[in-house]
């Protein structure tokens, strides 16, 4: 259990604040109480922890390193000395921390550093405390009641004793003496069932659960109770046992230490161990659940883009799909994997590409097209090739899954047959001419004496441009686009403006942008868009955004100031935004505060309102990304990049188009060939949001296991377990804030429902946010991968 309650305090205000009697140290005894004022030294000496009568459990300070501890609980009469409940499983403490059971009833610690951490501060103050042979910590009030107990708040164990109901979880760890927060949770649904899943994924696919009891149809709330012989079962509210889960052990408690453990890798075990200290036995697995799978058919134990095969042994082995990938972790490969290129639909060119085949390998879930008819293996490869989109695909039976990553649940499985088949970019053309270089070595020498005449001609060619060269070029201000008050500039004057495209500011969706100085009246800073796709849209495509877009007028979009239509050449000329992108902005190193961020979510909204209801004809921007919103000199922010944009008729809500936008920020009805209309832009604007409030990218695979690496899982999670503050830990701005933070998310889990007709408009999320219209409790969404 992680602590719920932290105070940024030394430990001398914390010592000092309190009235304590005494401080007195203390050895491991037995038989006793532990009394108001007691403390617990952290250290590798007896009086660092407490035990119980029987000597069977021990409470305090558990060595997990050389200078590192978890305040915890452990079978203390074997030599394992297993752990089996710890109050602060995710952050450690070092050598010089204290446990105390302060004078008015509270039991808390303080790290060596002087933070304090409550595990008990209630209001019904504790007179004593014990660690019982049950091996459960007790707090005791003047009454003789149990005002709190290790038992309601387990980890990964349950012992026997113990039970759990509806709202109590178990976590796994993340390895077997890695005892932080893993990726697996028992614990009960809504409708009764007791169920094994994949933490932070209970939004992913339609079902989840790799386990379930098959008891959702109980009329009452059910508890789950490991009881004193061994057994395993559900009970309803009248103590009727409605299904038991385990009932074949038959080691008395008397005669055996037992526990039932939600292992690291996922499944719910059950374990004895004779009470014999001396004769060197080690615990017995007795029970497994779910007992019909392999350790590779629990999802997810490979972690993203990993896949799982069992050894000889019939353990688990993760494997990376490509030598051009590699482990997010090298010293814990079932953090998963990460690729060591990219694949992206910018200057996509399918002879870049190539194929890894595994056979009897499979990923089943995140797959967004599937392709049916006359299919095989080599058709199947050339369909993703030929989909800038797609990263990986399944083929089996006839079938093709096309895939995009980060891919889930890789494991190989002999039965269904299938090829997993991973596009892998080939070496860059520079590298492959290398070598081809080589053996021009003589033709080489042969030219470097009509090379040093040609460098000479350029020296003067040089000489004279720079004499005629300036800084900038004047335009005269009357040749102007009537219709649009866009500027006509020929390609000569923005190359001269730009200064032969040197300074290039990044990449737009169809080309570069340069950055350039021009006169029209007064000096002018512009960035010029300069188009190398423009054939693929069409002339008269081309016109028709510019006229359309040329009407604009808002301040939270950038301003056309005009184009170059000459020739093939195809330039938009923006004004220069000072302080570059929302994404560097957000991800730098600097976190902005907490009314900076709501203000330009609530500009960023405002401009993409502008453009579906209030232009003339109702643009669809199709692209909307934190790289794709600029920040003038006063970080007002503004749309760019109109470059993927649709326009639609005065009275057209829908249209037919191809696929649009950015991994991650895309719609999922893109792939569902159905009409598009401007919902892809709030879908994309909902995602955007979330990456403002938390100041995160909306993937980050660095995260490893963390329940981080999906921003939308996270954000879906926290929200609906009440954590909303988690988003914002360490921004107190935001965490004054709460109601605001927890108004944002809402809107941004509106904004990226899959069904785009239960998505707001822009309108209303422009309501939403200034708070003028009501947010309700958004429903259950996908992942950002289905």
């Amino acid at each position: 259990m992680t602590p719920a309650v932290m105070a940024p305090l030394t430990a001398l205000l914390f010592f000092s604040s309190l009235p304590f009697l005494s401080l007195p140290r203390v050895s491991s005894q037995l038989n006793k109480n532990i009394t108001l004022g007691t403390s617990l030294l952290s250290s590798s000496s007896n009086d660092s922890y407490r035990v119980s009568p029987s000597g069977e459990f021990a409470f305090g300070f558990y060595s997990i390193d050389r200078d590192q501890f978890l305040i915890g609980i452990w079978f203390a009469a074997i030599s394992e000395k297993t752990l089996v409940w710890s109050a602060n499983r995710d952050q450690p403490v070092q050598d010089g921390s204290i446990i105390q059971f302060t004078l008015d009833g509270k039991l808390g610690f303080t790290d060596s550093h002087g933070q304090q951490s409550w595990i008990y501060n209630g209001t019904d103050a504790a007179t004593s405390a014990s660690i019982l042979d049950t091996g459960s910590f007790v707090l005791l009030n003047s009454r003789s009641s149990i005002v709190w107990q290790s038992f309601d708040h387990p980890t990964d164990t349950l012992l026997p004793g113990q039970s759990i109901s509806e709202g109590t979880n178990l976590a796994s760890s993340r390895l077997e003496r890695d005892y932080r927060t893993g990726r697996y949770l028992l614990g009960f649904q809504t409708d009764g069932n007791l169920v094994l899943y994949q933490k932070y994924r209970q939004n992913l696919v339609p079902n989840v659960a790799y386990y379930a009891s098959g008891t959702d149809g109980a009329n009452s709330p059910l508890t789950f109770v490991f009881n004193r012989t061994g057994n395993l079962y559900l009970i309803n509210s009248t103590n009727q046992i409605i299904s038991t889960i385990s009932s074949n052990i038959v080691n008395p408690v008397e005669d055996y230490y037992q526990r039932a453990t939600l292992d690291f890798d996922g499944f719910f075990r059950q374990y004895s161990l004779l009470k014999n200290p001396n004769n060197g036995e080690s615990w017995t697995r007795v029970s497994t659940i779910p007992g019909d799978k392999d350790a590779c058919s629990v999802p997810g134990i490979c972690g993203l883009n990993g896949y799982c095969v069992l050894n000889q042994d019939e353990k688990v082995e993760c494997r990376c799909p490509h030598e051009s990938f590699s482990f997010i972790d090298p010293n814990y490969t079932y953090a998963g994997c990460k690729n060591d290129f990219s694949i992206g639909c910018d200057a996509y060119s399918e002879l870049d590409y190539s194929f890894s085949r595994l056979d009897n390998i499979d990923w089943p879930y995140g797959d967004y097209e599937r392709l049916d008819s006359d299919m095989d293996v080599e058709k199947c490869m050339e369909a993703c090739k030929a989909d800038c989109w797609c990263d990986a695909a399944i083929y089996r039976t006839q079938k093709c899954w096309k895939k995009r990553m980060p891919l889930t649940d890789g494991r190989e499985d002999g039965t269904l047959g299938g090829t997993a088949l991973i596009k892998i970019r080939e070496r860059s053309p520079a590298k492959k001419e290398e070598k081809e270089g080589k053996n021009l070595f003589v033709v080489g020498g042969f030219l470097i004496s009509a090379s040093a005449f040609l460098f000479l001609l350029t020296m003067v060619v040089i000489a004279y441009s720079v004499r005629r060269r300036r800084a900038f070029i004047r335009i005269p201000t009357t040749i102007e686009n009537v219709e649009t008050n866009l500027i006509p500039f020929k390609y000569s004057q923005l190359q001269a403006a730009t200064d032969g495209f040197k300074e290039r500011l990044g990449n737009g969706s169809f080309g570069s942008v340069y950055k350039g100085v021009i006169e029209l009246g007064d000096l002018l800073e512009i960035a010029v868009k300069r188009l190398d796709k423009i054939v693929e849209r069409g002339e008269k495509e081309f016109r028709t955004e510019l006229s359309v877009i040329g009407r604009t007028h808002h301040k939270n979009l950038v301003r056309l100031v005009g184009f170059c239509d000459e020739g093939n050449q195809r330039l938009i000329v923006y004004e220069f935004m000072s302080n570059g992108s929302l994404a560097d902005f957000l991800f730098g190193s600097i976190r902005p505060t907490w009314g900076e961020r709501t203000r330009l979510a609530f500009g960023i909204a405002r401009g993409i309102m502008y453009l579906h209801d209030e232009c003339e004809s109702p643009i669809i921007h199709c692209d909307i990304k934190p790289q794709n919103i600029l920040l003038d000199r006063t970080y007002t922010p503004k749309i760019a990049d109109f470059g993927l944009a649709k326009l639609l008729q005065s009275d057209q809500t829908r249209t037919d188009t191809d696929i649009r936008g950015t991994r991650g920020y895309v719609a999922p009805e893109w792939f569902r060939n159905v009409p598009i209309s401007a919902k892809v832009d709030v879908y994309s604007f909902g995602i955007m949001l979330l990456e403002i409030v938390c100041c995160k990218r909306r993937m980050d695979l660095s995260q490893g296991l963390d329940k981080q690496v999906i921003l939308s899982d996270w954000v879906y999670d926290c929200f609906y377990e009440g954590m909303v503050h988690e988003l914002v830990e360490g921004d107190e701005e935001a965490l004054d804030d709460v109601n605001q933070v927890e108004r944002l998310v809402k809107v941004g889990l509106w904004c990226i429902q899959q069904d785009p007709s239960v998505r707001p408009s822009m309108k209303a999320v422009v309501q939403m946010i200034e708070g003028t219209i009501e947010v309700g409790v958004p429903p259950s969404s996908s992942s950002i991968w289905s």
